[in-house]
């Protein structure tokens, strides 16, 4: 058994209502690529691997496996530079201190309200992530909680991977 392997079996099971489970690529795989643009290639690989996991142990309806590339910090006003697509060049090349993370996130947990300013933006990535019975859907996040916003904190930018099961789709 390989570590993302292992992690996906200790932590399936504690996904529940509002616990999930999270863990950087580097905590989950054997080998990480030193070049930004490998990681987040070796990342999508990963988490194409992870999704699977979860579709192939009928866990779709319940858990959503979810992969966050970090990008750099935006600035505490939501400008045209934060409201752009990041091109995918940005993506490839920044050079971003916090690594890739993987989620296993309870679908219940959605219905949650939790205060905060957001845009979400759909972004097509080269990538095709096949996930045997979902739907993988991919979109640039730029965001910031209730308190970072009270605090006038730069937002926080990031590119997501989120798997759905064909019949949530609509």
């Amino acid at each position: 058994m390989n570590k993302l392997e292992h992690w996906f079996t200790e932590a399936i099971g504690a996904v529940s209502g509002r616990s999930f489970a999270t863990a950087h690529v580097h905590e989950v795989s054997e080998a990480i690529p030193g070049q930004r643009k490998q990681l987040v290639e070796f990342s999508l690989e990963c988490y194409r691997k992870l999704a699977n996991m979860v579709s192939a142990a009928g866990e779709l309806q319940r858990v959503m496996p979810t992969l966050v590339v970090p990008l750099n910090s935006g600035s505490s006003t939501m400008d045209k530079g934060e409201i752009a697509l990041p091109e995918l060049k940005e993506i490839f090349d920044q050079d971003v201190h916090e690594p890739p993370i993987v989620y296993l996130l309870d679908r219940e947990l959605s219905k949650y309200f939790e205060p905060s300013e957001e845009l979400r933006r759909p972004i097509r990535i080269a990538h095709e992530i096949g996930v045997k019975g979902a739907v993988v859907h991919s979109y640039y996040k730029c965001s910031r909680s209730r308190e970072a916003t009270e605090t006038n904190q730069e937002y926080l930018r990031a590119i997501w991977w989120e798997a759905y099961p064909e019949e949530l789709v609509l």
